[in-house]
């Protein structure tokens, strides 16, 4: 009798056949999971140069003893790329590498292209629950998928999970310690195994005496159970069904029934393990179809039956082949990548950039139909869910990014600036109290200006004319009663535009001539004044600040008052050479690489005006110190009217703070993830067209700028 061959050696067939005339090329696989493992078995003749990987923290590493290659390399060793994964992450990774210099193909040898689909588009969006309950009502007997469809993990792809597992052994054991290359080898020499069967496996290959295999099997699986959120309207569906109608949970896992009715309960569906059919127990699979044969000929029968699952292949197609009816709805994944910030997607590489992902997919995505009324574009509920999404990981970041640079920098305290700070300042005391952050520096907040520093700064009196240089659109008259609290000499009213003035020096120090002395003695007492408050603080001599963006011209001016070289820590800096605050001052930028001295390629810089408008204060912009040490402040404008979204945003952000710390809990401070440049760019797609302001956000953002002009504008018209 011919022996049957094994699903692993079709793949291996099925490659060959669709790559024999490209035999002679020197191919780059793009993809390190069971399908790569398997075909790299049976590949003599070909002439396979290198792996590559989402992930760029493995590149030089090898796996399956091939090297995980980086851009550069592939595009100087290889003649093409096979994306060799399953074929629902083909458009995604094709959208990674599309720019690559190399032909790009898909593992049935299809020359890979570009699909361009408008996400308002989609026939998915007329789905709803209520044509889902029509459906359910005209059946006997109905089965949920359960991964993806009754719950969602903190992830945005399952194997990220093992990835987070592998960091908190490398943070309890070392950077030495091996455990994804091991788990991956373990699955990849088995069919259908259980997970008790995979630990088996991997403690053969890993050699690993029984206390520790069984110390890593039990961190997989609790972190595994820490990952999972039920996905709420389908978990009260699914409860609701399982009161008058027969309900089964079929699902390709290599968890067993009793560890799926386990999980199941955790998200508060009551099933029995007789209920739960799983590919690792029957040694049969949904993707094959061979479970749902079993299902239609042993126990579904003559009944009509209504399957319910995620997998559009798995949970809809296949079984239709055994007539078996099926309803698909979408996973918070595919929801994502179908949604108005679907073009995130490829920019998910880091493990970071999957925790942010899988938090936001949670909270956000739960509902397979939340996106159905909008078309695929975002709208939030609340503002504080505004917070979460828009910027807690932006927040996050900057927060770990500048902890690790004060450090490094030997900051005692960290000073926020006046009025950036004032939310600020609250979201690293969370920040540190969320990951009982050892030593952190300590933190004040700096009542400060540009209008009050500026001021202070003049030592003498050719000083007056640097500050008064400084741009500002206005009448000649405004700009001494902003800039130095001067009115204009009644006798010389004048409506000369401010900036026309500036351009010319020598116009400009004629014009200020009659106010120099009144300037000179206003300024000097405000510097006395100003002096004195910076005194009662009692900062330490290492202290660095803090500000959202761009120039440092408060950090600049303050430093120059204390005549002392200050370290400043941004969101984006421009650090070009032209700038004069780089030049005399120390400025850091979190979202910006090396090479971009300006920090305008950011999405923060980009957004600078709703960056600006939201990082305020309930308070109007500080003008002085007064002689009793009281902060003369102008007027409230309109962010400060609209305070309260700012709140409750930001305890969207603290809460984001919260949900990552809790994921990444077992990691130190300094194996703590996270990814300052996929921050930025989520927060450039979700700011680009990305979501539907509510009414309340259009009426609560303003660009305002107190030290050029006493103008404002909404950020969303």
């Amino acid at each position: 009798m011919e022996r049957v061959k094994s699903k692993f050696e079709f793949e291996i067939e099925e490659f060959k056949k669709a790559f024999r005339d490209l035999k002679g090329k020197r191919i780059a696989l793009y993809g390190t999971g069971r399908m790569t493992a398997t075909l790299l078995m049976g590949l003599d003749g070909y002439q396979i140069i290198g792996l590559l990987d989402r992930d760029e923290a493995l590149i030089g590493k090898q796996i399956y003893g091939v090297e995980i290659i980086d851009q550069a390399t592939a595009e100087r060793e290889a003649d093409i790329i096979v994306i060799n994964t399953a074929q629902i992450y083909w458009g995604v990774i094709y959208s990674r590498i599309k720019t690559w210099k190399l032909p790009v193909y898909y593992r049935n040898g299809e020359l890979a292209k570009e699909e361009k689909k408008e996400y308002q588009n989609d026939a998915y969006w007329d789905t709803s629950i209520c044509e889902l309950k029509r459906e359910i009502r005209k059946h006997d007997m109905i089965s949920f998928d359960i991964f993806d469809t009754l719950l969602v993990r903190k992830t945005y792809l399952p194997f990220d999970v093992l990835r987070l597992v592998e960091c908190k052994l490398n943070a309890k054991y070392g950077e030495r310690f091996v455990f994804l290359e091991f788990r991956k080898k373990a699955v990849d020499m088995l069919e259908y195994p259980t997970f008790d069967e995979i630990y088996d496996m991997l403690g053969e290959l890993s050699g690993w005496d029984d206390e520790l295999l069984n110390q890593v099997k039990q961190l997989e699986w609790s972190t595994e159970l820490q990952m999972l959120v039920s996905r709420k309207d389908m978990v009260e569906l699914c409860n609701d069904v399982l009161k008058n109608k027969q309900v089964y949970f079929i699902s390709d896992m290599y968890f067993t029934s009793r560890q799926l009715q386990e999980i199941l309960s955790t998200i508060g569906i009551n099933a029995t393990q007789n209920r739960i059919l799983v590919s690792c127990e029957h040694r049969k699979t949904k993707e094959e179809g061979t479970l749902w044969q079993y299902y239609a000929e042993k126990i579904v029968q003559n009944q009509s039956a209504l399957h319910i699952g995620d997998n559009f292949r798995c949970d809809y197609e296949m079984p239709r082949k055994f007539n078996i009816d099926a309803y698909y709805i979408r996973s918070s994944r595919s929801l994502l990548e179908n949604s108005s910030i679907g073009r995130i997607v490829p920019e998910i590489k880091s493990l970071y950039s999957s925790l942010s992902i899988g938090l936001i997919l949670a909270k956000l995505f739960n509902s397979p139909f939340v996106l159905n009324k909008t078309k695929g574009l975002l709208a939030f509920e609340n503002e504080q869910e505004t917070g979460y999404v828009l910027l807690g990981s932006l927040c996050f970041t900057y927060m770990r990014w500048l902890l690790e640079q004060s450090s490094e920098d030997g900051i005692e305290e960290i000073v926020f600036l006046a009025r950036e700070g004032y939310l600020l300042i609250d979201i690293y005391r969370e920040f540190c109290r969320s990951l009982k952050w050892k030593d952190a520096p300590n933190a004040v907040y700096l009542e400060i200006s540009r209008r009050a520093i500026m001021s202070a700064s003049i030592e003498r009196r050719e000083d007056i004319y640097e500050v008064a240089a400084f741009p500002y659109e206005g009448t000649f008259g405004e700009f001494l009663k902003y800039r130095f609290g001067l009115e204009m000499e009644k006798t010389v009213q004048t409506k000369e535009n401010m900036s026309d003035i500036q351009k010319n020096s020598v116009i400009l120090h004629e014009k200020l001539k009659t106010y120099e002395e009144k300037i000179y003695q206003r300024t000097q007492q405000e510097r006395m004044n100003y002096l004195l408050y910076i005194e009662r603080l009692n900062l330490k001599n290492s202290f660095g600040v803090v500000d959202s963006l761009l120039y440092g011209n408060t950090q600049y001016y303050l430093g120059k008052m204390l005549q002392k070289r200050i370290k400043g820590y941004y969101f984006a800096a421009f650090l070009d050479e032209n700038n004069k605050c780089c030049r005399f001052q120390d400025m850091k930028g979190c979202f910006q690489d090396v090479t971009d001295k300006t920090g305008k390629e950011t999405s923060v810089w980009k957004n600078a005006g709703f960056i600006e408008a939201f990082f305020t204060a309930p308070y109007g912009m500080l003008e002085y110190i007064d002689e009793n040490g009281s902060s003369v402040r102008a007027g409230n404008m309109s962010n400060q009217q609209c305070f309260n979204v700012r709140k409750d945003m930001q305890k969207g952000i603290v809460e984001f703070i919260q949900d990552m710390s809790e994921l990444q809990q077992d990691l130190s401070t300094k194996k703590l993830c996270s990814d300052e440049k996929f921050a930025d760019k989520l927060f450039g797609c979700l700011m680009e067209q990305g979501f539907q302001p509510s009414k309340i956000m259009k009426e609560s953002f303003f660009y305002d700028n107190g030290i050029i002009n006493h103008r404002e504008s909404a950020i969303w018209e």
